[in-house]
C-alpha cells in the first residue's frame, strides 16, 4: 500500500511538470488563461506552488529528510525547471519569450509552498496532524 502511494505521488509530480511544459510551449494566443484579471506572474507562482507542494509530499513519503534539506532541493528543482521552461518558451515558440519576472515568480511560488509546510509543521496539534497525514 505504501509503495503504491509513493508511486502515485511521483506520478502526480511528473504529470504536473508535463502540464507546465505543455502550457509553456503553447503559442501566445493558444495559452489558456486562469483569469483575465490575474497577471501572468501569479499564474507562474501558482503553478510552481503546486509543483513544490507535490514535490514535498513525494519527497517526504519516499524518504523522510530534514525540512531544510527538502526545501533547498525543492526550491532548487523548481528554479532549474522554471529556467528550462523559460528557455523552452524562447526557443520552441514564436510568440513567447524568456522572462526573468516569470522565473522569479516560479521561485516565489516554490518558496511560499515550502514556508506553508513549515508553518503547518509548527502549528498546534491540528497542524501537525495535517502535516503528518500529507507526509506519512
Amino acid at each position: 500500500m505504501r509503495r503504491g502511494i509513493i508511486v502515485l505521488s511521483w506520478i502526480l509530480v511528473v504529470g504536473w511538470m508535463g502540464a507546465i511544459f505543455y502550457l509553456s510551449c503553447q503559442e501566445e494566443p493558444d495559452v489558456p488563461r486562469a483569469g483575465t484579471l490575474m497577471p501572468d506572474y501569479l499564474n507562474h507562482g501558482a503553478a510552481y506552488f503546486v509543483l513544490a507542494f507535490l514535490l514535498f509530499i513525494a519527497l517526504q513519503r519516499t524518504r523522510h529528510s530534514r525540512l531544510i534539506l527538502s526545501f533547498v532541493a525543492i526550491v532548487g528543482w523548481c528554479l532549474i525547471f522554471g529556467l528550462g521552461m523559460e528557455y523552452a518558451q524562447k526557443h520552441l515558440t514564436d510568440t513567447r519569450h524568456f522572462s526573468l519576472t516569470d522565473w522569479a515568480a516560479d521561485g516565489v511560488g516554490a518558496v511560499v509552498a515550502c514556508l506553508s509546510f513549515l508553518a503547518l509543521s509548527k502549528a498546534g496539534d491540528k497542524g501537525r496532524r495535517v502535516y503528518a497525514f500529507l507526509t506519512a
